[in-house]
């Protein structure tokens, strides 16, 4: 009930809400028991040491500043910034990264040890908040007191500030390929060939090659050392020194262009239906208000819709030219 909700801002409870709080509990059971499937039973929950694989360190080095703005934070009974934050972190940071860099074939003990200790650990954290479904998931981690009664996460000094460094920039040019990947309008199960140009960070693009190419859906990834520049390509971004890129030339926007084509002939025709109707005293006088008003939101939305699918064929013939 708290969550998005400011000091001394009145409670709002409303359906939408509710289902976004579900959603979330959905998505730490999920995470849970995906987990949990993938460790060993009797895995160590002890904050790991001498931890060697950089992705795992980046994990704990975030982890480290959760445990120590969520005491901060709960301190100061800013309980739902809290809240906020403990959701953004799992969500994001654990889930949609971590875990999906963690899907590799050579996993080792290593591996479920981080994956032991950061799932207590934030199980911990969000119990205040999602008590129900933690302290189900803390009994399958078969513990022998119940999560209430266990010890409050302390910071473990992790300082992985370089691996930390290193993965954030890996994780940008990701970001940057599913963008352009997005732009072109490629499908999930569509890979395509891409290429990096980074003078002071080809080294690590080049060691996490593998993981780019797994995370981005990249076939072929040519990196390169060399100065990088802003190019007026489409299909490149430039970032921290760095530029992406995706070949478009193997491409073919034909088929995408020409289903754009077919849904934006559509629009137009329920638009200028509409429009009549609207312009129809008949109508107008005998229809209800409400129908009325809503015909002219739907209007004001198809309008919208037909804006941004010309905005996608322009952008789509240029990158077939």
């Amino acid at each position: 009930m708290i969550q998005g909700t400011g000091p001394g801002q009145d409670l709002r409870l409303y359906p939408e809400k509710l289902e976004s709080c579900r959603r979330f509990a959905n998505k730490v059971w999920n995470a849970g028991r995906y987990i949990l499937m993938n460790i060993p039973s009797g895995t160590s929950l002890d904050p790991p040491q001498n931890v060697q694989n950089e992705a795992a360190r980046w994990l704990l080095h975030e982890l480290d500043l959760l445990i120590g703005k969520t005491r901060q934070g709960l301190e100061a009974f800013r309980l739902s910034e809290v809240i906020d934050n403990l959701r953004s972190f799992f969500w994001g940071t654990f889930c949609d990264w971590y875990l999906e860099m963690d899907k590799r074939p050579d996993r080792n003990e290593e591996d479920n040890r981080v994956l032991a200790y950061a799932l207590s650990t934030q199980l911990k954290l969000l119990h205040p908040y999602v008590p129900f479904v933690t302290e189900a998931l803390w009994e399958n981690l078969e513990q022998d007191k119940m999560l209430a009664k266990a010890p409050w996460p302390e910071s473990q000094g992790y300082d992985f500030g370089e691996s930390h460094q290193k993965i954030q920039l890996v994780c940008e040019s990701v970001s940057q390929l599913r963008t352009l990947r997005e732009k072109a309008r490629l499908g999930l199960n569509q890979k395509v060939d891409a290429g990096i140009d980074s003078e002071p960070y080809a080294e690590v693009f080049e060691i996490h090659s593998g993981l780019i190419k797994r995370l981005a859906r990249i076939s072929e990834l040519k990196i390169r050392k060399v100065p990088a520049t802003p190019s007026g390509e489409a299909l490149s971004s430039y970032f921290q020194d760095s530029l992406v890129s995706i070949n478009a030339n193997a491409l073919d926007f034909s088929q995408e262009i020409s289903n754009l084509q077919k849904q934006l002939n559509q629009e137009n025709q329920f638009l200028t239906k509409s429009r009549n109707k609207l312009e129809n005293p008949g109508f107008l006088n005998n229809a209800p208000d409400q129908v009325v008003l809503e015909l002219r939101e739907k209007v004001d939305s198809t309008e919208k819709t037909i804006d941004a699918l010309k905005k996608q064929v322009i952008e789509l013939e240029q990158l077939a030219n």
